[in-house]
């Protein structure tokens, strides 16, 4: 007969020490016109869609260049370093949607890339949460109302539309129109 071994992994709840660097949002006075846009999607249900729609108000707005697509992992983690890299050097602007992009968003302005996060409201606690810990209390993102996975096609195209100024806003650093 033989025993079975266990193991148990003890994790402390207070969590990793993030280092506390300065934190600026990146210039964004040159405007969006003629610029590279990229939109970050979770793999969840409508995420792409909804990305997809802001891609083409903004382009309708302001005519990108170009505008291209990427996709994490998983939605409730941070993006691999893979896909950062394939983001690095491709996009002057990120769009991203997922309960974890408040990470991403910071993560991309720490990198260079001036992002516009989206969460839905049943996340605001864990968003006002990150942007603490990542020591970014100030850091500015959208809210959409939640859920956006169960929405019909014409329900995410109003969703995209409802969000449109405000992404606009945090992307070009001016006030939301009036």
């Amino acid at each position: 007969m033989t025993t079975a071994e266990t193991s148990l992994r003890l994790v402390n709840p207070k969590g990793t020490e993030l280092p506390q660097t300065p934190f600026r949002m990146n210039d964004r006075s040159a405007g969006l016109a003629g610029k590279r846009l990229g939109l970050m999607e979770n793999s969840k249900a409508n995420a792409d869609q909804l990305l997809h729609e802001l891609g083409n108000i903004l382009n309708e707005r302001h005519g990108f260049s170009e505008v291209k697509y990427f996709s994490k992992h998983h939605a409730s983690l941070p993006a691999k370093q893979d896909v950062i890299d394939s983001i690095l050097g491709e996009v002057d602007y990120l769009i991203t949607c997922s309960s974890c992009s408040v990470h991403d968003g910071i993560d991309m302005e720490k990198r260079g890339v001036p992002t516009a996060a989206i969460i839905t409201h049943v996340f605001l606690n864990t968003a006002q949460a990150m942007t603490r810990m990542m020591g970014v209390p100030e850091y500015r993102y959208v809210v959409a109302q939640h859920p956006l996975s169960s929405l019909t096609d014409a329900e995410v195209k109003q969703r995209a539309a409802e969000l449109a100024d405000e992404v606009e806003s945090i992307l070009t650093g001016q006030p939301v129109a009036a």
